[in-house]
């Protein structure tokens, strides 16, 4: 039901007039939305984070990103179930994001929400430990001829926004 008002109130947002369309840079896009955000105009904000999500070529940390953003916007506009939603969105594709010290106890209250909701825990899983469910503790060994892969990376020094990261295998 609160994934179902979400989208209702995304698409409602989406039918206002917009300048973008799908065809649109996400990282562009976001940088947009933070502008509006900054200047606390958090309707515009979530018109361009709507873009993000539709915008061709969207990476998942683009799309986590904007989701967010849209968690802090619906807490802003007094729309809980929204925030917890747009949250619930965050930790499906960043399951071990925790929100940072100093964020406001309102959202800090959304975001709890949301992670109670997945029935994840406040602090995330320790580095390199496996999350619960596939390929988590207790799985199941892969059937004959697929075997799983481990990957270790870190991540460069220094990121911009939008902007694409070398990764080499």
């Amino acid at each position: 039901m609160i994934r179902g008002r979400l989208i209702l109130y995304c698409v409602a947002l989406a039918a206002l007039p917009a300048r973008a369309n799908a065809e649109e840079d996400p990282g562009t896009l976001l940088k947009q939305a933070e502008a509006h955000y900054e200047a606390l105009e958090y309707e515009k904000a979530l018109q361009e984070l709507i873009k993000v999500q539709a915008a061709k070529g969207v990476t998942p940390i683009q799309s986590a990103r904007a989701y967010l953003y849209m968690g802090v916007c619906f807490t802003a506009l007094g729309k809980a179930s929204d925030a917890v939603a747009a949250f619930v969105e965050v930790l499906k594709r960043r399951p071990n994001f925790r929100m940072p010290a100093g964020v406001s106890p309102s959202i800090r209250a959304m975001f709890k929400a949301a992670l109670e909701k997945l029935g994840l825990p406040e602090t995330p899983a320790p580095e390199g430990a496996k999350p619960p469910g596939p390929g988590g503790p207790g799985a199941q060994p892969a059937a004959a001829g697929g075997e799983g892969v481990d990957l270790d990376a870190e991540a460069p020094r220094k990121l911009g926004v939008g902007r694409s990261v070398e990764v080499s295998v």
